[in-house]
């Protein structure tokens, strides 16, 4: 199942989450809300549509906050892949620069 605020399938390792704002624009903090906080991230990864990883600034800004660094980068739909606790999250945004 997908939603427009990005929530993506879970399975067993998979946390429900919503980033927002979406779409997001420039550098954003991109807020993850979740169930559970989330104290530490472990990994970000930033693919676009075609599955090239991109290169993208991640600075965890706090619990559940994440800031992105999107300069640079085309207007499109990219996918989050975030690794917390031994869980993933993965999900959709949308960049308007």
């Amino acid at each position: 199942m997908d939603s427009p605020s990005g929530l993506i399938d879970n399975d067993d390792e998979l946390v429900d989450a919503r980033f927002f704002p979406n779409p997001m624009r420039g550098n954003s903090i991109l807020k993850v809300k979740t169930r559970d906080t989330i104290e530490c991230v472990e990994n970000t990864v930033i693919y676009d549509l075609l599955g090239k990883e991109q290169n993208v600034t991640c600075i965890q800004n706090g619990p559940n906050e994440l800031m992105l660094n999107f300069s640079g980068k085309r207007p499109g739909i990219y996918f989050v892949h975030v690794e917390a606790g031994g869980r993933k999250i993965v999900g959709k945004i949308a960049f308007i620069p």
